[in-house]
């Protein structure tokens, strides 16, 4: 029998979390499925579960390739040519399908060739970050094309097999790593895909690069804990009253505006306003869209909104960094610099809270030893998969308050737990380079160039 769907699962070395995702796709309510593991590389312990999984289930296979460049991708074009079924999921191997998604998207495909629904991130600190926005407004589709804004999420999507051959871009063809862009833009410019948009929580995202050096076991931890979670009446209606719409809504009104469309009222209404109509939003989901709205239009905001957004803006969300700068353009644009000290101080106290306060000292040149304890005692007590970002945060803090010597001195200090072979080292090299150079170090800015361009040729 041709399965109703085939769901796509690459992997290379998350042993910790991998089972936890298989038994989300196989607990889809069609049960009519089959589920591809696309191996690139894999280890022995994925290797291990990934054929104990299809040896228990004939609706699962493992495909064991070798390891591919630019994160896999040719290997997941492989796997997709295997595919029996013409519509085609995906769910990264440290992700949760809940068991309505098949159920919910596959339907869509019969009218379209390509279904989305909106990101549902779930954060280090338990936060749920979720989206209003219709990201099948072909404004949206061509910003995501023309690498603009990247709005859609490979877990969150279903496409049919056959739209997937039509397209230039997909992953056989990706030029570098961001392998799920070039595929998603082969859609995303496709003038001839039928793209659709549902307003629903059907899966979970806990982005593996906000996670970078996390131990396994707690990887682990949390994944179950959120399959708990979900084991109650409703699950969907939990998410959403837990969820927040700050974090996605600054990152599309920051493209927006970037683009020059923010001030298209009609046309914000047909990309966000539609759905937040029908969405039914607490008081502190609106206010928290609403203040975002009132920054991006360089508006000062109440101190409550205030509060409100720089604590659930400030610790990481999609990457290891810290966003400072991120925050401090937003806030900076329409108020003083000594009206957001004040929002900090009646925030609830946290690293990000912390790193926030130092920036903003430092933009005042006024950093004194005392701070500088202050913000050391913080970095201790972080776990080591968050310190050396943390502490990559102060050096660059240190640089924006002219102390260069001092910034360099703590930059020597943490090569030696930089995450070598990752591009989450890249941010720490340019400081480095340009910390070099300012300082007349020419061996030391030299290697550090030499080590950066290495390595982004390297991850290209």
């Amino acid at each position: 029998m041709t399965p109703y769907a085939s769901i796509l699962i690459p992997t290379h070395d998350r042993a910790s979390t991998l089972a936890a995702s298989l038994r989300s796709a196989l607990g889809q309510s069609v049960e009519n499925i089959e589920v591809l593991i696309c191996g690139d590389g894999v280890t022995d312990d994925v290797r291990e579960i990934a054929s104990g999984f299809a040896e228990r289930d004939a609706r699962v296979r493992f495909l064991d390739f070798p390891k591919a460049p630019r994160r896999g991708a040719i290997n997941m074009h492989r796997t997709l040519e295997e595919a029996r079924s013409d519509r085609i999921f995906y769910n990264d191997d440290d992700d949760l399908l809940l068991p309505w998604h098949v159920e919910t998207l596959g339907p869509a495909l019969d009218e379209a060739d390509f279904v989305c629904t909106p990101p549902a991130s779930i954060q280090t600190d338990g936060r749920i970050a979720l989206s209003l926005e219709d990201a099948s407004h072909p404004a949206l589709r061509r910003m995501l094309a023309d690498d603009k804004y990247k709005n859609v999420f490979d877990t969150h999507i279903a496409h049919r097999k056959s739209g997937y051959f039509s397209n230039r871009a997909n992953w056989e063809n990706t030029p570098d790593r961001r392998a799920v862009s070039s595929m998603l833009k082969g859609f995303a410019e496709n003038r001839n895909i039928r793209w659709t948009n549902l307003q629903r929580i059907t899966a979970l995202s806990f982005h593996g690069a906000a996670r970078t050096g996390i131990p396994a076991r707690k990887r682990t931890a949390e994944i179950e804990r959120w399959i708990s979670h979900l084991d109650r009446p409703n699950p969907e209606a939990m998410l959403r009253r837990r969820g927040s719409y700050v974090f996605h809504t600054m990152r599309l009104f920051q493209a927006l505006r970037k683009a020059g469309l923010f001030t298209d009222d009609a046309l914000l209404a047909e990309i966000f306003g539609n759905n937040r109509n029908k969405a039914e939003l607490t008081s502190s989901q609106s206010r928290g869209v609403d203040a975002v709205g009132a920054l991006i239009r360089r508006e000062p905001v109440p101190q409550k909104a205030g509060r409100q957004l720089i604590e659930e803006l400030a610790d990481a969300r999609l990457g290891p960094l810290f966003p400072v700068n991120t925050i401090l353009n937003l806030f900076l644009g329409s108020m003083k610099r000594s009206q957001v000290l004040a929002f900090t101080e009646v925030c609830t106290p946290g690293p990000g809270i912390s790193l926030l306060r130092f920036h903003l000292l430092a933009g005042q040149k006024r950093i004194r030893p005392a701070d500088i304890r202050l913000i050391d005692l913080e970095a201790k007590t972080l776990p080591d998969w968050r310190r050396f970002y943390f502490r990559l945060s102060v050096v660059e803090a240190l640089e924006k308050a002219e102390r260069p010597e001092d910034a360099w001195v703590r930059c020597e200090k943490m090569l030696k737990t930089m995450p070598e072979g990752t591009h989450h080292a890249l941010p720490y090299l340019h400081v480095r380079e340009r910390l070099a150079f300012a300082l007349e170090h020419m061996a030391e800015a030299q290697n550090a160039r030499a080590v950066r361009e290495t390595l982004e040729k390297t991850l290209a």
